[in-house]
């Protein structure tokens, strides 16, 4: 994965990069390191969209919260199928 991430660079242009944003998979923390070592000067990021969304399908499988997206859930099919609703707001 290094080596891609640095053909990469190369082809492109390292003049042309701040960043590398990498996910945070074993292996590719790996690959962060390495790249940070070769081009110090171009900064090595976390997905922080995909952090987010791994912290939140985790929350999502707890009881207590399965019970309230269903309720949220409930309410929202109210909105979306009622005339009355729809005519007020």
């Amino acid at each position: 994965m290094t080596q891609e991430i640095a053909n990469i660079l190369e082809k492109i242009g390292l003049d042309k990069f701040a960043a590398v944003i990498i996910d945070s998979g074993s292996n590719l923390q790996v690959a962060r390191w390495l790249t940070h070592e070769a081009y110090p000067y171009i900064l090595d990021l976390w997905c922080v969209a995909h952090t987010i969304n791994l912290i939140a399908s985790d929350f999502c499988e707890l009881d207590s919260l399965k019970v309230i997206i269903a309720n949220c859930d409930s309410i929202l099919s109210f909105f979306k199928t009622s005339h009355i609703a729809h005519g007020y707001y």
